[in-house]
């Protein structure tokens, strides 16, 4: 159609010379181009003006184009446009003309795999920068601590294994073993008023739990057996809250991710109820049509939400409320279970789905809707 349209424009210039406007007289090269013949059929043909121009571009339009094949949103809007005799210059269909075919014509493998893929990467690389974040104050005051006092056992373990249980209001027994353990190895570290003086060996405890540390040895001094006891229960809670501390990150980044997640699918949700878009589609410069070739209406595309986004949303809102409740453990556990498994099976398999059926996904399938290029 641009090289019909470019040579219709040539013709107005000088129509004693222009060619019927008639299928019979196009001729389609090996190279794929569309050219007029010159000489005539005995019919007459109409007289050639803007108007007789775009309403044989519009003929050629229905006869050669695949009615199971949809335009795109702008290519439908061009060929309505034709058929009103929107154009009142030439050079306009052909600026129209020239912008459609610089755009890819359908949906390709590749281009819909970056539209599936690319923001749950950036998800996950979020969540991986908020862990490294996360991880880097530990890593900080670990060699702080080793520089300073390179034999001796984490002082943070024994102060948050105290501060946890004293904050917490668990039986004083524990309190107790918890405090003179602390006092027992600590105790010159606590009244050592250049350790407190350095930000990135105290930045991690608050104002309410250094001030805990420092009253645990204004106590006075435990029995022995109190001591035999602290140093037989303590070091099991010490390690116990490190295994905790290391992964915290982990959570952290798990957490980031699925929030992320969460986000984009709710997005998708209200950008589909009030824009009559679909967020993320848009922003790879793909549209959701009907089977008429039109935008997608709001009730077709929030089916499309439900059935396509919504499982989502649903494992993930799941996975938080598990990760925020249970731990990271926990979600570690579930993550690697038998329901973990199941459901990243179904996600590989609905990705590998989408991506060998660009256009019409198993959701695009039920809402009856096609994906085509903006």
């Amino acid at each position: 159609m641009l090289d019909l349209a470019e040579e219709l424009r040539a013709a107005l210039d000088e129509p004693s010379t222009a060619p019927p406007l008639s299928l019979e007289h196009i001729w389609i090269t090996a190279a794929g181009r569309a050219l007029f013949l010159d000489f005539r059929v005995p019919n007459a043909t109409p007289a050639l003006d803007i108007n007789a121009a775009q309403s044989f571009l519009a003929h050629v339009a229905d006869s050669v184009l695949d009615p199971a094949s949809l335009p795109s949103p702008d290519g439908k809007s061009f060929l309505g446009a034709l058929k009103r005799n929107a154009f009142d210059r030439p050079e306009f269909m052909v600026g129209n003309l020239t912008s459609l075919v610089s755009k890819p014509a359908e949906i390709t493998a590749r281009w819909r795999a970056m539209s599936l893929l690319m923001l749950p990467a950036c998800c996950a690389l979020c969540g991986i920068l908020a862990g490294c974040m996360f991880n880097f104050e530990r890593i900080r005051w670990e060699r702080a601590w080793k520089g300073l006092y390179p034999d001796r056992p984490y002082f943070l373990d024994a102060a948050q294994a105290y501060i946890e249980r004293a904050e917490d209001n668990e039986e004083k027994r524990d309190i107790e073993l918890a405090r003179v353990y602390l006092v027992t190895h600590f105790s010159d570290v606590i009244t050592n008023e250049a350790f407190w003086s350095r930000p990135e060996l105290v930045s991690t405890l608050g104002t309410h739990e250094r001030k805990l540390v420092r009253e645990a040895v204004t106590r006075p001094t435990a029995p022995a057996n109190v001591v035999q006891e602290a140093e037989r229960v303590v070091p099991r809670w010490m390690a116990k809250k490190e295994n905790q501390a290391r992964r915290i990150p982990i959570g952290v980044s798990v957490g980031v991710f699925l929030f992320c997640i969460m986000s984009i699918g709710f997005i998708e949700l209200i950008a589909s109820a009030i824009f009559r878009r679909s967020f993320v589609l848009n922003l790879f410069g793909i549209a959701v049509v009907g089977a008429d070739g039109q935008l997608a209406t709001r009730k077709r595309l929030l089916v499309r939400w439900v059935v396509g986004t919504l499982p989502i949303v649903t494992v993930f809102t799941i996975g938080m409320g598990v990760l925020m409740v249970s731990g990271t453990l926990a979600i570690l556990h579930a993550a690697t279970g038998v329901i973990g498994i199941c459901f990243a099976v179904a996600s590989i398999a609905a990705l590998i789905y989408a991506i060998r059926r660009p256009s019409r996904t198993l959701a695009d399938g039920v809402a009856r809707t096609h994906l085509v290029p903006k």
